[in-house]
């Protein structure tokens, strides 16, 4: 647990140091509008994903990429310190800290505790080892590979789910610490979800008895995520951070809104935030459509060198991505073979993405084999109810059959609508959608669902007007009332760590496995039943078959793997089998 906590804090400190340096000199005057601890940790965050990716692009991520932004960070800090007792913004460190009578001193103190059992229930996730499939299947691979060279020409020929190139593993690397630690820790995301926790928590104005808003039902929604998937926080997946980020700009748009805040300043900082939710998970592609409010507000206004400005940040935020992609794909976009616009010898053969896109969207709808992707929605969507979640599906599309019936109900009524909530809605609506019809696997979607039910929900309250003091805190109490026990339930998951050490996090799961000559001296390893690695070899793909079909672009691994010209012409999927 001390290593866990360890790496937290050291995120926690480089998060803030660089957001708040970056928030304060990119926009200056105008950083009153974002002055808050969560955007300075978030941008932060995003700095260092944004980092780890460029570094990755030069040298492997280890020691050398954290000794330069220590560097970096001790050479800000002096100069941080002296702005924020400038503007007095020691006060963002109080957090959850308020002035006022015994009543509110009551709320603040039981908001302490339950941020309290919060933290010790994501530290008690994070110190385990992992469960998810796909860590063993890709992840801990991926991350060793930046680890140990950053990026590799072809290297999806060497496994098709390292083409994924998810801009989290990069800030995984970064933060594993196994130059100092000996072992990869894969503290990431109970890092990003002990921030998320407390910052719904500690903001949140149901906790305080005060007129409940839709961003305080978002937060409801988001923590409700977090305990539904807290089985996967001490794993390197890129579905947690991807589905938070969703959550956080949603809830950052609606607060901005609340406030009536005109600005399109804040605005354009969510859509960029958004561009790197999209790097992280492609699917959440859907969050550009934040984009269209602030982009017609600029215009209006024709702030053309300010929309250039974000247009320009946004670019850099996808750059070292793209790049990525291009080096381990030879694509622009995986799975998406139609952007052929680079002539490399390593690209990997379209008809593996082809297929992986398909197998993507099927296992999505519970088909679990390529041959059924054909079939219409009535034949799939009965098999893929039956699989999932009922009740939550149910009630995220009810919610978004009554959004769909307000809105139709306003415009007939000729009701005005606030362009920001529109735009909310809209973007709700459309990602439900777009998962649905797509690959609609319950962990790339879920977010969508309860964003859909916390409108729903606050549509009912605004309906019925149960916004009267009393009835505020009767609401607080039965949140509160499911909340805590599940919390509770949450914190007993110690008695199953499996006696994890108290200092070091817990390992990943080890794997039995052979290997295999694929160039002169050059060894890859495979495993010996199924197709999940394990860390303590390097490097290992899962697939014989695939790897029988590669060689060598150079003398080294660092050269990277294409396809030998024989099987060239094949209709290959990333198995290495014909289709």
């Amino acid at each position: 647990m001390a290593s866990v906590l360890f790496s937290w804090g050291v995120i926690f400190a480089a998060s803030w140091i660089f957001g708040y340096g970056i928030v304060n000199v990119v926009y200056g005057r105008q950083r009153d509008l974002l002055g808050t601890l969560d955007i300075y940790l978030m941008f932060g965050l995003m700095f260092l994903g944004v980092y780890a990716e460029f570094f990755s692009l030069f040298y492997k991520v280890g020691i050398m990429a954290c000794f330069i932004l220590t560097v970096l960070g001790v050479f800000m800090f002096p100069g941080i310190i002296v702005s924020m007792k400038k503007k007095n913004d020691f006060r963002l460190f109080v957090g959850i800290t308020h002035r006022g009578g015994e009543k509110e001193k009551k709320d603040e103190k039981w908001i302490l505790i339950m941020v309290c059992v919060v933290i010790v229930a994501t530290l008690l996730w994070t110190v385990k080892s992992p469960a998810h499939y796909d860590t063993s299947l890709y992840h801990v691979q991926s991350i060793m590979w930046i680890e140990e060279y950053g990026v590799v020409p072809g290297l999806g020929n060497l496994h098709n789910r390292f083409a994924y190139n998810s801009a989290f593993m990069p800030l995984q690397a970064l933060f594993s610490f196994k130059w100092l630690t000996g072992q990869s820790l894969h503290t990431v995301n109970g890092y990003v979800c002990m921030l998320m926790s407390v910052y719904a928590i500690g903001s949140n104005n149901l906790m305080r008895g005060r007129k409940v808003l839709l961003s305080d039902l978002l937060k409801i929604g988001m923590l409700f995520y977090i305990f539904f998937n807290r089985t996967d926080i001490s794993s390197p997946c890129s579905d947690i951070l991807a589905m938070l980020l969703v959550f956080y700009i949603c809830i950052k748009w609606m607060e901005y809104t609340e406030k009536q805040v005109d600005d399109a300043l804040p605005y354009t900082c969510l859509c960029v935030l958004g561009i790197w939710a999209v790097t992280v998970k492609l699917s959440v592609a859907s969050v550009i459509l934040f984009a269209i409010w602030p982009a017609v507000l600029l215009i209006r206004k024709k702030q053309w060198k300010y929309m250039s400005a974000n247009l320009a940040a946004g670019f850099l935020v996808a750059l070292p991505w793209l790049a990525r992609n291009v080096i381990i794909s030879g694509y622009l976009l995986y799975p998406y073979p139609q952007i052929d616009i680079f002539p490399v010898d390593w690209k990997m053969p379209a008809s593996v993405c082809t297929y992986d896109a398909m197998e993507i969207m099927v296992w999505g709808r519970d088909l679990k084999n390529v041959a059924l992707y054909d079939l219409s929605i009535k034949q799939w969507f009965p098999i893929w109810l039956e699989g999932n979640n009922i009740p939550l599906i149910a009630l995220g599309l009810a919610g978004g059959i009554g959004i769909i019936i307000r809105i139709f109900r306003d415009i007939v009524k000729r009701k005005r609508i606030d362009v920001r909530y529109g735009i909310l809605f809209l973007y709700s609506l459309a990602s439900l959608l777009m998962w649905l019809f797509s690959a609609p696997l319950l962990r790339y979607g879920m977010a969508y669902l309860l964003i859909l039910i916390c409108e729903a929900a606050h549509l009912v309250l605004e309906h019925h007007k149960l916004q009267s003091a009393s009835r505020q805190y009767g609401i607080r109490w039965l949140l509160t009332a499911i909340l805590v026990p599940a919390y509770c339930v949450y914190i007993s998951s110690w008695g199953s760590v499996n006696g994890a050490p108290v200092w070091m996090q817990a390992n990943y799961v080890w794997k039995l496995t052979d290997s295999m000559e694929i160039g002169d001296g050059v060894r890859v390893w495979y495993p010996v039943e199924g197709d999940q690695s394990s860390y303590d070899v390097f490097p290992c793909a899962p697939y014989v078959s695939m790897i029988k079909k590669l060689e060598l672009r150079g003398e080294g691994l660092a050269d990277g793997f294409r396809i030998k010209p024989e099987y060239g012409d094949l209709r290959l999927t990333g198995y290495g089998t014909e289709w």
